[in-house]
């Protein structure tokens, strides 16, 4: 199930809207189950389309996604990228 929304801030690679999703997973014995929830971007063309990552609770998951690194990225007189 997915559910666009639940103020997820909008994909960090293309910019498009984040969507909510959860689903059953099981080890070997399909009565041992748990929901897991994730998030991915909406546009099928975009890298963060099919994130595989899962958490236990929609604000884990929410939060992972919605978490910010800031980087310094070191360029040379041509544009190339020296260092992260």
């Amino acid at each position: 199930m997915y559910t666009v929304g639940q103020k997820l801030k909008e994909c960090p690679f293309c910019g498009s809207e984040a969507a909510m999703w959860k689903e059953f997973r099981y080890n070997i014995d399909p009565s041992d189950t748990w929901l897991v929830y994730g998030v991915m971007c909406t546009n099928s063309n975009c890298i963060a389309h099919q994130q595989q990552k899962f958490y236990f609770t929609e604000e884990e998951a929410r939060k992972a996604w919605n978490r910010r690194d800031k980087i310094t990225v070191v360029l040379d007189k041509e544009g190339r990228v020296q260092s992260v």
